[in-house]
């Protein structure tokens, strides 16, 4: 997926996407790029649509990144 735009929203973070038209995207966070923590789904949709995550509180900065691991066939596609 590619994210055309970010921006924050009460107390989550909200990105608009582009993807294949009815994809499910997962949103997924990390503090550290080792470890990813799935904060959210998004199932179906079109292909330009908003996936949202909430923000924890505490102050540690949190990554975040939109993926999709969708099924083509006998072959997984995750990017």
């Amino acid at each position: 997926p590619k994210v055309l735009e970010t921006r924050v929203e009460n107390g989550e973070l909200k990105m608009l996407v582009h993807e294949r038209p009815g994809t499910t995207l997962k949103v997924a966070s990390t503090s550290d790029f080792t470890q990813w923590t799935m904060v959210s789904t998004n199932s179906g949709g079109p292909a330009i649509r908003t996936v949202s995550a909430p923000i924890a509180e505490g102050g540690s900065f949190k990554f975040y990144r939109v993926i999709n691991d969708t099924v083509y066939g006998n072959q997984v596609v995750g990017n």
